[in-house]
């Protein structure tokens, strides 16, 4: 039986050695990529989680100012019927001011949600302009 010559051997060892050490690299590389992809799909979501939470604590903020200005109108409007004073008048009209920048504020927040994140079955009869009275009435 014939050995196969010296360099034939040398040249099959360094053809499965070249294989081995491109493979090893090849999933070193996709090991690098998938983890790059999962880092910015995760800061992506954190980001999006982030901008949402802010926009639920605006809306929030501008419902409780709501509700205050109009318990306040309450208020003042029960106050000008007993009393008759002009300020109670006033403050009727600063409740009433206070309302409207509320709703306005809450008109502007509603565009802001994409409408699949749109919960509120009323939020389909909110108009995007022109006021508030077709907010409550559907």
């Amino acid at each position: 039986m014939t050995r196969p010559p010296a360099h034939a051997i040398h040249d099959l060892n360094n053809g499965i050695r070249n294989r081995l050490l491109v493979s090893g690299l090849l999933t070193v590389i996709v090991g690098f990529v998938a983890t790059a992809l999962m880092i910015a799909i995760v800061a992506n979501s954190i980001a999006t989680l982030n901008e949402r939470s802010t926009t639920l604590h605006q809306i929030e903020a501008a419902d409780e100012d709501l509700m205050v200005a109009m318990q306040g109108m309450e208020t003042f409007a029960f106050d000008l019927a007993l009393t008759g004073r002009d300020q109670a008048l006033e403050e009727l009209d600063v409740a009433q001011d206070t309302e409207h920048e509320a709703y306005a504020e809450l008109e502007r927040l509603a565009l802001t949600i994409p409408s699949s994140l749109r919960w509120s079955p009323r939020s389909a009869t909110w108009p995007l302009s022109g006021g508030h009275a077709g907010w409550i009435h559907s």
